[in-house]
């Protein structure tokens, strides 16, 4: 997921009982380059290869056909509705400017797992700009595989 102008970055919206799967063991997986994947509640199956969010892969490119800059953007992972659906993958890296946005999840107290690897690589992900950090926190689990989400009220 891509774009060929950051103000306008791609989307990619799961939702209900949705069910997203790509090989595990292809050789390219699924890149979120300036980009949205939004995850609505708790009862998606996403079972995927790899995944890269790198939000400013394209931040020194330029649109060939309208010669215009891309620009800097953010690679954002959105969690929104009643509960979350754990993503399952091989490997999974945040590169750069990767932002997690929660402001539209409602969840009770407690710990969820996001993401479920087998691995995870770079860990450069931080919270959409204006998130409760008193209330929300993530850690990864890297021998584990895990990123987790804890939301204390």
């Amino acid at each position: 997921m891509s774009t060929c102008d950051a103000r306008r970055p791609g989307r990619l919206a799961l939702r209900g009982k949705a069910t997203f799967t790509s090989r595990p063991d292809s050789k390219y997986g699924i890149d979120i380059w300036c980009g949205i994947w939004e995850i609505e509640g708790g009862q998606a199956e996403i079972n995927v290869g790899d995944i890269e969010f790198w939000g400013n892969k394209f931040k020194d490119a330029v649109n060939a056909k309208a010669e215009t800059p891309v620009g800097a953007g953010l690679a954002v992972l959105k969690l929104t509705g009643e509960n979350v659906s754990t993503i399952h993958a091989r490997k999974v890296d945040f590169v750069d400017a990767a932002v997690l946005d929660v402001k539209g999840l409602r969840v009770g107290a407690g710990t969820y797992k996001v993401i479920d690897a087998a691995a995870i690589g770079e860990t450069n992900l931080r919270f959409e700009q204006g998130t409760d950090t008193g209330k929300w926190s993530l850690r990864f689990d890297s021998p584990a595989g895990d990123l987790l989400l804890t939301f204390s009220p």
